[in-house]
């Protein structure tokens, strides 16, 4: 699909890396299929998303380290955002401003450890027990079609 790509962009400038053929061949998911397989029979809705899906939002952060790592230019933040969430009531239209994402990322811990990424609702009291052990967080709360933060947090 490049040619596809590189057609719709005409003149506009593009990179495109087409050096992994699935999502599991990035280095952060690399020999992880199986762990995908157990996550997605924990899935309230099994039919509805596969392995790959989930894993393409898994490497979600991964790509955008690689993207501006791979730049000339050198930028402090990198955000990431779904081309889908524009069609979808999105409220943030200021972000990613500058300004606004440091005043956000600078409050309280260290700005390379930060990642912003928008809540839509608190999660069920119960997560507050949550750990590891029990897998992914069942709850939605958040959407992994925005978010951004220092490339050392993104690392």
């Amino acid at each position: 699909m490049t040619e596809i790509v590189r057609d719709l962009r005409s003149s506009l400038p593009i990179i495109i890396d087409t050096t992994y053929t699935s999502p599991f061949s990035i280095p952060p998911l690399r020999g992880r299929i199986d762990r995908y397989v157990q996550m997605k029979g924990l899935d309230r809705h099994p039919g509805e998303h596969s392995v790959e899906l989930y894993a393409t939002r898994n490497g979600k952060p991964f790509f955008v380290y690689e993207a501006v790592r791979n730049l000339s230019s050198k930028y402090d933040y990198a955000f990431w955002i779904d081309v889908e969430s524009w069609g979808t009531g999105y409220g943030n239209i200021a972000w990613p401003d500058a300004m606004s994402t440091q005043e956000v990322l600078a409050t309280g811990r260290e700005v390379r450890d930060c990642i912003f990424f928008p809540i839509h609702a608190l999660p069920h009291t119960t997560m507050k027990y949550w750990g590891d052990q029990l897998g992914p967080i069942d709850n939605a709360f958040s959407q992994s079609s925005f978010f951004g933060g220092s490339l050392q947090a993104l690392d």
